[in-house]
């Protein structure tokens, strides 16, 4: 079994589709128990692959930027990511960042918890001024 998640066009199509409804029914007190799979399996890309998962993030964020998916990713699946995968991952989070403004936007959703200072430092030297939030 590879460590690298490699999903089926349609089933990477339902993982985002997924993993965005979960959210909205969140927020509509409404959790959908039958979506929980959504934050699962992302979870468990973040685990076994950085890229993987910060590739679906950006995918998240394309299909949906609204301010609200874009605060759940930052405070979710993305600080998740630094969190255990920092100094593997940072490289190209700040490419990301450099090349598509509204993820550089949302990095300032991010809260440090365990992030590894050396990343941090990163991550907030790229964060917009106007979008920090304290740690």
């Amino acid at each position: 079994m590879s460590s690298t998640y490699s999903p089926a066009d349609e089933d990477e199509e339902q993982l985002i589709d997924g993993w965005i409804r979960l959210q909205y029914s969140h927020s509509q007190g409404k959790p959908m128990d039958d979506l929980l799979w959504a934050h699962t399996v992302l979870d468990s890309i973040c685990d076994r692959s950085p890229a993987e998962c910060l590739r679906m993030i950006l995918r998240i964020l394309e299909r949906d930027s609204s301010d609200f998916i874009a605060g759940n990713l930052a405070a979710g699946p993305l600080e998740d990511l630094l969190t255990r995968h920092g100094p593997a991952i940072v490289d190209a989070i700040e490419s990301a960042a450099l090349s598509k403004p509204r993820f550089r936007e949302i990095l300032g959703g991010i809260w440090r918890n365990l992030i590894r200072e050396d990343v941090w430092d990163r991550i907030q030297a790229l964060r917009l001024p106007e979008v920090g939030r304290s740690e």
